[in-house]
């Protein structure tokens, strides 16, 4: 299962004492936890951090793109669509180069004129393992989520979590007695040190 950058069960094993990890309590605040600060990393860098395929939309009129999810794998489509009625077209000979590190997709020259659309589709992203039970393996040319990146997340669900109190429970807008827990953090309440390990990821504007 999907913790945010890392399975539940490891998740448990960095927030909860020895004890309680065979308890299924917990699971749903460690869940909406893991998750939630995930997404706030996402916020904080302007990107997605998950592998998986994915679909940008954006004006063509523009003479590259750098995706939101990355490093990239493989680029499989770039498309055009020139009016709402005759949808998206494949362009030939697209893209013209890949940086599959930064994410930047090259078209060398506009793809597209003013007021037409395009769209990129890739798949791209960091892979972590999210197997409770057996470890996944790592599919083919695939990268691996940063250890930094991960330490991260782990040091900043911890802080949350050492603040868990009833009062600050009711802050967080998640309580014990659901499945559908709320996380409602901010970039504020993030750790300088895991702001600075997030301005490394952050995605340059376009």
């Amino acid at each position: 299962m999907n913790a945010g950058f890392s399975n539940l069960k490891n998740l448990k094993r960095e927030l909860l004492l020895a004890a309680d990890l065979s308890k299924t309590d917990n699971d749903a605040s460690v869940l909406s936890l893991g998750l939630g600060v995930a997404s706030l990393f996402e916020g904080a860098a302007g990107r997605r951090f998950a592998r998986q395929e994915e679909v940008d939309t954006f004006s063509a009129e523009r003479a590259f793109w750098i995706v939101r999810r990355y490093p990239i794998e493989t680029v499989t489509a770039v498309e055009v669509r020139g009016d709402y009625a005759g949808g998206f077209l494949a362009v030939p000979g697209m893209p013209a180069n890949v940086n599959e590190l930064s994410g930047k997709v090259d078209f060398l020259g506009c793809l597209g004129a003013y007021g037409e659309m395009a769209r990129v589709v890739y798949t791209g992203g960091y892979w972590w393992d999210t197997g409770e039970t057996t470890p996944e393996t790592m599919p083919t040319g695939a990268t691996p989520l940063p250890e930094d990146l991960r330490a991260a997340w782990v040091m900043q669900c911890r802080w949350f979590w050492e603040r868990r109190s009833i009062t600050d429970r009711a802050k967080a807008g998640f309580t014990e007695d659901t499945a559908a827990l709320g996380f409602a953090g901010t970039d504020a309440d993030l750790l300088m040190p895991v702001r600075q390990v997030i301005a490394n990821y952050r995605r340059i504007a376009q």
